[in-house]
């Protein structure tokens, strides 16, 4: 089981799709004129339209134009000094993840991961292309466009729909991964090869593998474990299932709004539960505050007759977590079975991924290092965890799968006076996986344990960052757990 090699071909903008809090997304092409939809890392891009629009309208003096030009080119190469985007790094390395062998049919597979292009702004001016992207097939409906004809569909094609978007949230679930923010613009629709429509669930900027440990083979006892790891889910505790600058709170858990309680995995059912009700009225549901869109999707469902795909829509949309069907449930419903759609696509949807096999490393285990030297390296990368106030285990696990990989090009990596590899190696797993991060800033001042005798770097962790994502394969999951 693979996620298969990637392209990693140069793409040619052909024009903006729409942009938001998380980037911008543009039709691109390659060089073989190949069509793709690209979604750009770059969080600025609506300031900067706004910016642009600002500047047609005022007429400036020739020293001006020079002035502002000359700040945007200082802009420019401020920016390629900082490290990726975090949001960007998990989306990438999940949506990495779910690709070929663990593609499902109902979630995006993206095509390609891009990197960043040396644009010489003189010759083109598309600055755009220096960010990271990932190119992802082209569609041309949403969900949104379908729920306004779906007066228009059979109530088979409706039926259809919903079980893929709960085939994709189920094999999401399966292995431990939350989307965080299903709504209807975040689903596309496709054809299948019989002319039928497919829905695609897309957008993983605020998804999170929650339970790490399942993409990991474990033994039977470990497994048992696992399965009450994943009941625990239900009880996660986190950040906002959606971001409170973009969208509509329309598709928020009861359990979202309330700070005092927890939300898990039950949280995407209730997201789709709308999404259906939704498809089912034939028009969205648009609220701009919590309490209201709670309210508008009870009278919605109050509405709804007393018929089986109205009855499973309201177990999606209980209100306590504890009560609502789990996406595994939802699909043995008796209406899937009554349109023989109850055992379409179970082998991939109830396919566990297991990193080592998805994502394999040339340099995977530690089995040809001296034995000194690993425990040394080990215990070098708990100290520095320590001193970074590290508190999650996956922390020091991927610091060290990031350490087998750049030993390959920093002999000294071992010795914290003559190289800061190692440390890059933690902060970077800092990143991905704590909860609360440092400012890099404050990093470089820092004067205690491991750090009296490293002289660590901003400018060169950056350096490291790069190297590291792309020696990772984009995906910065460790491939085994290596610390028992």
């Amino acid at each position: 089981m693979s996620s298969g090699e990637l392209p990693l071909l140069q793409y040619h903008r052909a024009n903006a799709l729409g942009s938001g809090a998380y980037g911008s997304v543009l039709t691109v092409y390659n060089d073989e004129g190949e069509q793709f939809a690209l979604k750009l890392f770059n969080e600025e891009d609506s300031d900067d339209e706004e910016e642009e629009e600002d500047y047609e309208e005022e007429e400036e003096s020739e020293e001006e134009q020079e002035d502002e030009a000359s700040c945007e080119e200082e802009d420019y190469y401020e920016e390629e000094t900082q490290p990726m985007d975090l949001g960007a790094l998990r989306e990438i390395s999940i949506l990495r993840i779910l690709r070929h062998e663990n593609a499902h049919p109902n979630i995006i597979e993206i095509s390609d991961v891009k990197q960043p292009s040396d644009v010489d702004q003189e010759e083109d001016g598309d600055v755009s292309m220096k960010y990271h992207g990932i190119c992802m097939p082209l569609y041309s409906r949403t969900m949104t466009d379908i729920i306004k004809i779906s007066s228009s569909l059979s109530k088979k094609t409706k039926v259809e729909i919903a079980h893929g978007l709960l085939c994709a949230i189920a094999h999401l679930h399966h292995n431990g991964i939350i989307h965080r923010d299903i709504k209807s613009d975040n689903i596309m629709m496709d054809m299948d090869e019989h002319g039928n429509y497919k829905s695609v669930l897309i957008d993983f900027s605020l998804a999170k593998v929650i339970v790490p440990s399942r993409f990991y083979k474990m033994s039977t006892k470990s497994e048992l474990l696992e399965t009450k790891e994943m009941q625990d889910c239900t009880n996660l505790q986190g950040e906002d299932t959606h971001s409170p600058s973009v969208g509509t709170p329309t598709y928020r858990a009861p359990e979202c709004i309330d700070e005092e309680k927890k939300y898990g995995l039950p949280s995407d059912i209730y997201s789709i539960g709308v999404v259906l009700l939704e498809l089912l009225r034939g028009s969205c549901i648009e609220a701009f505050k919590d309490k209201a869109a709670v309210k508008l999707v009870n009278d919605a469902l109050s509405e709804l007759p007393d018929q089986p795909f109205a009855n499973l829509v309201r177990r999606l949309l209980e209100k306590d977590p504890l009560k609502r069907m789990t996406a595994k449930m939802a699909l043995e419903h008796p209406l899937f079975e009554k349109f023989q759609l109850n055992g379409k696509n179970q082998d991939k949807t109830f396919r566990s991924i297991h990193m080592g096999e998805a994502l394999p490393l040339e340099v995977s285990d530690m089995s040809g290092l001296d034995k000194k030297m690993v425990k040394k390296r080990i215990e070098l990368i708990q100290k520095i965890a320590s001193a970074l106030d590290a508190e999650n285990p996956m922390t020091t696990q991927a610091a060290l799968c990031y350490s087998l990989q750049l030993s390959e090009l920093d002999d000294c990596l071992d010795n914290l006076s003559e190289s800061q590899g190692l440390v890059d190696c933690v902060v970077l797993a800092g990143r991905f996986f704590e909860k609360e991060l440092w400012d890099l800033s404050n990093i470089e001042e820092l004067d205690r344990g491991v750090f009296k005798k490293c002289d660590w770097s901003q400018e060169s962790y950056i350096d490291t960052e790069s190297t590291l994502w792309m020696m990772m394969d984009f995906c910065l999951y460790p491939r085994e757990l290596l610390l028992q």
